[in-house]
């Protein structure tokens, strides 16, 4: 549990997922209404209970974990289906996100959710995540109203890549779960993989990994130069669409293809398409990461405050 606490986390729901339990938070309140350009303007302050997994070797907390709580506090303020609004169901379509400060599991968090706009169509929100009053991660996010394009639609999305199901089922697709170590940093680390670069030195990589199935890479990594080996990479800023909200299951597993159109100047960009198993094109993400070499960090006397 978090050092110090505002109101004592629930007890784990056995009727819910483990990630359900993981993400669950407790309103507080709101502030407002704010006169703000002509319109009321609502802040809802939404509390974290439940510490969150900061991975091994990580500056801070897990980021997944940290939009993945944004939206839901921000869809706690969303108007539920009712007379007044036709019984509109408001689903998230996107989310646009910035890391500012890596986030320490010891302190609670609090959610400033901001109600941008009520509209016909679309919902807007602005959510920050703060910790000692400084705003650690800001997101703003967009709910659309389901069937709001009416019957006819313009419909097209990328097929799942053909050999991708016969891979996994062989088991040479790799899985990724909530509290692997592996998984907080592979999608971000799409660049490194595809410069064929080095995280951190090889004998750390010798010494940490255990994987049998992972011989073959660690072999033709060890007889590659070591030349320009990234020391930290850092998640700038990540952007969401969400295509098939019904179709994503928590339950389920989700199958990713990335790459990178652009590296350069310490910064990379990741393009990710994420399937269900179904084959249902579900979300499309972009990230931005920030890097930085070995050499660089040598000769510094310590790591940056902020992930700019």
């Amino acid at each position: 549990m978090p050092g110090s606490t505002l109101v004592r986390a629930p007890a784990p729901d056995p009727n819910k997922s483990v990630i359900e339990n993981v993400l669950e938070l407790t309103p507080l309140g709101t502030i407002g209404p704010l006169q703000a350009a002509g319109s009321l303007a609502l802040t809802s302050l939404i509390y974290l209970c439940r510490e969150l997994w900061h991975p091994p070797g990580a500056r801070g907390v897990y980021g997944g974990a940290v939009i993945a709580q944004c939206l839901s506090a921000a869809q706690q303020t969303i108007p539920p289906p009712s007379a007044s609004n036709d019984h509109a169901v408001f689903l998230i379509h996107s989310m646009h996100c910035y890391f500012v400060l890596a986030g320490d599991s010891t302190i609670p968090i609090l959610y400033h959710v901001e109600r941008v706009r009520d509209g016909k169509s679309f919902v807007t929100r602005t959510v920050q995540a703060r910790q000692k009053g400084r705003c650690i991660f800001t997101t703003t996010l967009s709910f659309v109203k389901e069937g709001s394009a009416g019957e006819k639609t313009i419909d097209h999305a990328w097929e799942l890549p053909a050999d991708a199901l016969a891979k996994l089922h062989e088991g040479t697709g790799e899985e990724k779960s909530y509290g692997d170590t592996d998984a907080e940093a592979y999608f971000v680390g799409t660049v490194v993989r595809v410069h064929n670069l080095w995280q951190f030195p090889a004998e750390r990589r010798r010494r940490n990994s255990q994987d049998s199935s992972r011989k073959h890479e660690r072999a033709d990594m060890e007889e590659r130069e070591p030349r320009n080996p990234v020391g930290i990479m850092v998640s700038l800023d990540h952007t969401i669409y969400f295509h098939r909200p019904r179709e994503i299951k928590a339950d389920e597993w989700l199958l990713s293809e990335s790459e990178v159109p652009w590296a350069g100047d310490g910064r990379g960009l990741v393009l990710q398409r994420i399937w269900n198993k179904r084959g249902v094109l579900v979300a499309s993400c972009v990230q931005e990461k920030r890097s930085w070499s070995f050499e660089w960090l040598k000769g510094r006397l310590a790591l940056p405050a902020m992930g700019l």
